[in-house]
């Protein structure tokens, strides 16, 4: 027990001996910072951000963190000599609540209005209540027989303090409509919805719903359905009606989703401004043809904006007393997402570079660590086997290690990938598993003349068996060039990986430096160098950390190159 104390203490004082050697060379040092602050990176990521591996919201994965392909928020602060732009807008989150629309005489940030035959939300034909789910439900009732149309408007007022547009709108709205129905099952009081946006002085401009040509012509053979919106089109008319009580998807419990795109198998509950019904609703209703959404409803100034909805209650000439119909309104909300965001921008799908950035260190260490290991195994093997064992065990070794030096690396790597899977998992295999030639033969160069040496024929002539030498000489003094090699061959394992996710071959599921460049060459942008540089610096300074660091070992662990101290 006393002897293995004292050989733990003996190697804890020769490790602690060789880190302080290490650390008198600069090439170790700079070597080893490097590495430790990567390392540090890839443990800390969830720390340094909030979002996912590939750059998104956690509890909002399909919604993009900003619009596609922003600045940086730095950029905004630059002197403009310098390429800063201090036009750029930033995120604005028009209502801070979209799942609780309270008006605000309920302590809320919801302002009510309406037309000029409705007075105030006292009006005797409207009520305002509170369900229990959350939604706020307003309920019309007709008191007195004769044709007339009540509209209510519910909106949030805000500022917009940017000289340029938004990159991107988002809103959402969830609706559910009930009331007293006829013989033909349809409401008595059917409604008209309208979700707008209005500059200052302005006209109202329509988010929601899609115009009835696009209703009828596009959305009901995407999506499939009869009702998928719960909208009836107006004959001759780019209006739609709600005519039908509890006409929403039947399996959201009834309730009409503002969904972004057609033809998605889950509902999304988004207006979305790059949406094929953005640009129908501008090309049909307001004649406005190849322009962004952006640009129409936000001229280059700034100025103050309204988001809200319109609800209309069309009473007919034969309805009578006492007939009613509520609408339910819920997920009420507008986000304007900014040309900048966080400290690297986004990408052109709107998630974080950062977060990328940040998780990609852990794809790069992991790949080249464990990359790396395999092909030092594999090549401590075949080498020490190749060089003590001799004869035909050598020839056949040496022959399959010939014969995959001359293959083509980064061909054959393309083709194996496409073949196994994109997998890192698959890459780490595939990349030991052709990595290991060069230090085989070095390996055997050493064991060759190891096997020579007196101590080996003393070790011989006492009645050492091949596997005790093996183990007690030969792997001993072969260890330095390991340590060596391990370091060395880091850096072509992390380039690998870099190269064949440039190239497209890329986890799916696993983000990386190599993948984020990928993203960059596919996009289509070519001015974003805060997309581009910042990996391309992490990936050359990871590998000459390690390169670095090799020098620096073979320095102390060669006699050869071992200076006096």
């Amino acid at each position: 027990m006393a002897k293995r104390i004292s050989k733990t203490k003996l190697t804890f004082k020769r490790i602690i001996s060789f880190f302080r050697i290490l650390m008198k060379s600069s090439k170790g040092l700079v070597g080893l910072s490097i590495i430790v602050f990567f390392i540090v990176i890839a443990f800390a990521a969830p720390l340094l951000t909030p979002y996912t591996p590939l750059g998104q919201d956690p509890s909002r994965a399909f919604l993009p963190l900003s619009s596609p392909n922003c600045a940086p928020s730095w950029l905004r602060y630059l002197p403009t000599f310098l390429g800063g732009n201090p036009a750029l807008s930033e995120t604005i989150q028009v209502i801070k609540s979209p799942g609780t629309p309270l008006l605000r005489e309920e302590g809320g940030e919801l302002d009510v209005g309406g037309d000029k035959e409705y007075v105030n939300i006292t009006h005797s034909n409207v009520n305002f209540k509170y369900s229990i789910d959350g939604s706020l439900a307003i309920t019309y009732v007709s008191n007195e027989i004769g044709r007339r149309n009540i509209t209510v408007s519910i909106y949030k007022e805000f500022d917009f303090p940017f000289s340029n547009p938004p990159g991107r709108i988002i809103g959402s709205v969830l609706l559910l409509v009930n009331g007293t129905k006829n013989q033909q099952n349809l409401l008595n009081i059917p409604v008209k919805i309208f979700v707008y946006i209005q500059a200052e002085n302005g006209t109202k401009m329509k988010l929601f719903p899609p115009p009835g040509y696009v209703y009828e012509k596009y959305i009901k053979s995407w999506m499939h359905s009869e009702i998928p919106y719960g909208f009836t089109s107006i004959k001759n008319s780019y209006e739609v009606i709600i005519d039908k009580p509890l006409s929403g998807a039947k399996d959201f419990d009834n309730w009409i989703s503002s969904v972004g795109y057609a033809g998605q198998q889950q509902l999304s509950f988004y207006i979305d401004s790059q949406s094929h019904f953005i640009r129908k609703i501008l090309q049909y209703e307001y004649g406005i043809q190849a322009k962004r959404f952006e640009e129409v409803y936000f001229p280059k100034r700034p100025s103050k904006y309204r988001f809200g909805i319109d609800i209309t209650f069309i009473q007919g000439r034969d309805v009578e007393k006492g007939q009613e119909t509520t609408v339910y309104l819920d997920e009420f909300g507008l986000v304007l997402y900014g040309q900048t965001f966080g400290l690297l921008g986004t990408d052109a799908n709107g998630r974080d570079l950062f977060a990328q950035l940040v998780y990609g260190a852990r794809a790069s260490l992991y790949v080249g660590f464990l990359s790396s290991l395999l092909s030092v195994t594999i090549g401590l093997i075949v080498g020490l086997f190749a060089g003590f064992l001799g004869g035909i065990f050598d020839e056949a070794l040496m022959r399959i290690n010939d014969f995959m030096l001359v293959l083509p690396g980064l061909p054959l790597l393309m083709v194996l990938v496409a073949i196994l899977g994109t997998s890192i998992d698959v890459l780490i295999i595939i990349l030991g598993l052709l990595g290991w030639n060069g230090f085989a033969r070095v390996v055997r160069s050493q064991v060759l003349s190891l096997k020579e040496r007196p101590f080996v024929e003393a070790t011989r002539a006492v009645g050492a068996s091949n596997i005790y030498i093996i183990f007690r000489h030969m792997i001993p003094n072969v260890m330095p060039l390991v340590y060596v090699s391990l370091a060395t061959s880091v850096p072509g394992a992390i380039t690998a990986e870099a190269a064949l996710s440039f190239l497209g071959f890329t986890d799916p599921y696993r983000v990386s430096w190599g993948r984020m460049l990928h993203d960059f060459q596919t996009s289509g942008v070519r001015t974003q160098w805060w997309w581009v540089v910042p990996p391309g610096i992490c990936i050359a300074a990871l590998a000459i950390s390690f390169i670095l660091l090799g020098y620096a070992l073979d320095e102390i662990l060669n006699p050869k190159l071992r200076e006096r101290r």
